[in-house]
């Protein structure tokens, strides 16, 4: 990586970790064998994943410009910050990218590294359910002390923050530093973040993970702040009851030492530590009753005294805050709506009128610069898109005019060299827009599949299991097509594909995937554009010698319950190539760059053939190439899958036309051995 690593833009080689590497699901624990290694070996493990981390982050350190990604939320500095366990001084690296990996909100850390980090966290937190705690504050101090990433540390305080009356010796290390504080404060504002990537469709990705991941955003410790944790200590409430007023007394010397000390940091601005100080100094806060008439009850909250520059700064500082989050809620709002999750009550519903004027309001202040947003990339696109979707009919044609031209705006953004391609939820939203505009709208409609022809053509990767072409694919399903035009989709696809793969494969100089496929688009369009949706099926094309992505993504558009007889012709054609590869060792289906591909097509297959009422005509070529391999299971699995979501109990059928052909294989492997 010596010379690559200065130029390169790819993260994993940033981090020293092959480009090559390809997971095969959203990031979580069980994405690795770090888990169940960590069950087995953990003082092993353990070792490794501190050494791992340490090359990786100082590989990320020695290449580190802190130049900010142009998406990203926080800074891409990196600091060294100091801890202090017995007395000695222990140094790290750290920015908010490293502090959140564990969390998987950052743009920055390689999915391979988020996933350790998780797979780790999840080991400590089942050791603290276990009641383990002598072993695992041994545990914990061994992380602490032997990393040089700050981002095994956010894992411990993750654990802390979750365990906090039987660890306050761990607690203690962490408080050492006041710059971790801040840190652990930018990653609470992320939780909800960490709960939306949840929510983003994960094709062929088991249930357990994203369960695993759903639970672990409902913990106490996602909940809580080391600056929550450092002040409830000395206050003796919730899961911070025992031994009050020695803790107390030894937090006190602390902030002693901070008060001394804090001068000499250089990460926030002094009176940002003067603050904190302040805040977690229970001793600088008093209780002010609250008014209120309906309790008959006295109530109380704790505030802190300020002293009156500090008041100043934090009263503007409050004030920033407030206008800066002033659409939160809102946007929060129209992105639960969006992803059909259960809501209470707001005062947006069905109030297209009062979302519209916010709308507005908030590009205006985009334009102008008044404010920045920094909590959400770009926030027009939910709003322009719940809108579209929900309240179309209650908007008048300037207004629905204004939201369209917000997609648009989006959509031509997309298409640009500038634009970073990545999965998330505001290009979902986008193309789900697109689908909406497409109903409404039927004289414009050649245009968006224009769009969405050309985005079929886009096999660049999103994340570690969606393409580009899925976007297209997933916004038909959930909204559906006229069969004429998912005609016109399919056999233009089928009949320009091959030439803009040749354009593609001809562009040698430039680098960025994205930008490759976005000048293969330029010169496509300049050179097809008057010929598009305007072909003759004058000479059959055979597709037999295709290659399987794209023959799995015209799979992927024809309706499985299909029984047009051009449709059936496709698919047995596809079927053929597939099931000459599928159970042979060799074969190029059986590479890792095909795993996602391989899944998805074997999972479409299964709703095919499940519908199917001659199923003998498409299971056929299956069973005649039949052997045992690493991919039987996976192809019956995806049967079994599919059949219990439709509670068919087809599989059956299947399963007896293949048993026959097992029993040969079987008996022709033992006289083998």
């Amino acid at each position: 990586y010596s010379d690559e690593k200065y130029w390169n833009r790819d993260n994993n080689i940033k981090f020293g970790i092959s480009n090559r590497l390809n997971l095969n699901y959203f990031n979580n624990p069980y994405q690795t064998p770090i888990f169940q290694l960590l069950k087995e070996h953990p003082n092993e493990t353990i070792d490794f994943i501190v050494d791992f981390v340490n090359k990786s982050v100082k590989n990320y350190g020695s290449c580190n410009d802190g130049k900010d990604s142009m998406w990203g939320t926080f800074s891409n500095k990196l600091y060294e910050i100091e801890i202090v366990i017995e007395d000695e001084i222990y140094k790290q690296l750290i920015n908010d990218h490293l502090w959140q990996a564990y969390r998987g909100t950052t743009a920055i850390v390689p999915d391979l590294l988020i996933s350790i980090h998780m797979a780790l966290e999840k080991f400590l937190l089942d050791e603290g359910n276990k009641e383990n705690f002598d072993y695992l504050e041994e545990l914990l101090k061994k992380i602490l002390s032997n990393s040089y990433s700050a981002s095994l540390t956010a894992v411990v305080t993750s654990i802390v923050l979750e365990f906090p009356n039987e660890l306050f010796d761990v607690a203690k290390i962490l408080f050492s530093s006041l710059d971790l504080f801040f840190y652990d404060l930018n990653r609470f504002s992320m939780e909800g973040q960490a709960k939306s990537l949840i929510n983003l469709p994960y094709p062929s990705t088991p249930k357990i993970f994203i369960n695993e991941r759903k639970e672990s955003c409902n913990l106490i410790c996602r909940k809580r702040t080391l600056r929550d944790c450092f002040l409830h200590y000395q206050m003796g409430i919730d899961d911070f009851d025992k031994d009050v007023e020695n803790r107390s007394e030894i937090l006190n010397q602390m902030i002693k030492i901070h008060e001394d000390t804090y001068q000499q940091l250089v990460i926030k601005e002094e009176s940002d530590y003067r603050l904190l100080i302040h805040q977690i100094d229970l001793k600088k806060h008093k209780l002010l009753k609250i008014e209120d008439e309906s309790s008959e009850v006295e109530q109380f909250m704790l505030t802190v005294d300020l002293p009156q520059d500090l008041k100043e700064d934090n009263e503007n500082f409050q004030k920033e805050m407030d206008s800066k989050f002033k659409y939160n809620d809102l946007i929060i709002w129209a992105c639960n709506k969006l992803n059909n999750q259960n809501m209470e009550s707001s005062k947006f519903d069905n109030n297209p009128k009062l979302i519209f004027n916010n709308l507005k309001n908030i590009a205006q202040e985009m334009e102008s610069g008044e404010n920045d947003l920094f909590f959400v990339e770009y926030p027009l696109i939910p709003l322009a898109s719940v809108l579209i979707k929900f309240y179309f009919n209650e908007l008048n044609d300037e207004e629905l005019k204004y939201c369209e031209n917000i997609i648009v705006d989006y959509m031509s953004y997309i298409f640009s060299e500038n634009y970073n391609l990545r999965w998330d939820s505001n290009i979902v939203h986008v193309f789900n827009s697109l689908m909406c505009l497409y109903k409404l709208h039927s004289d414009e409609k050649d245009g968006i599949l224009f769009i969405m022809l050309i985005f079929l053509f886009n096999s660049n990767r999103l994340d570690n299991f969606n393409r580009g072409y899925d976007l297209v694919i997933y916004s038909i399903r959930n909204f559906g097509i006229l069969d004429e035009d998912l005609n016109k989709l399919i056999s233009n696809f089928i009949y320009f594909k091959p030439h803009f793969k040749n354009i593609h494969d001809d562009i040698k100089w430039v680098h960025s995937a994205h930008e490759k496929y976005i000048c293969a688009v330029h010169k496509f369009v300049n050179e097809y554009e008057n010929q598009i949706f305007k072909i003759e099926k004058e000479n059959e094309i055979v597709l037999t010698n295709w290659n399987l992505e794209d023959l799995n993504i015209i799979f992927q558009l024809i309706p499985f319950d299909t029984d047009e007889n051009e449709y059936l012709n496709i698919v047995k054609e596809i079927i053929s190539v597939y099931s000459n590869q599928l159970f042979e060792y060799a074969s190029e289906i059986n590479t890792a760059n095909f795993l996602n591909i391989k899944r998805n097509f074997l999972e479409r297959y299964a709703f095919f053939v499940l519908s199917r009422e001659n199923i003998l005509e498409y299971i056929n070529p299956f069973i005649n190439s039949f052997k045992f391999s690493r991919d039987t299971a996976l192809f019956f699995e995806s049967f079994i899958s599919v059949d219990m979501g439709l509670d068919s109990s087809k599989f059956w059928n299947v399963w007896n036309l293949f048993y026959e052909k097992i029993l040969i294989d079987i008996y022709n492997n033992y006289n083998q051995s």
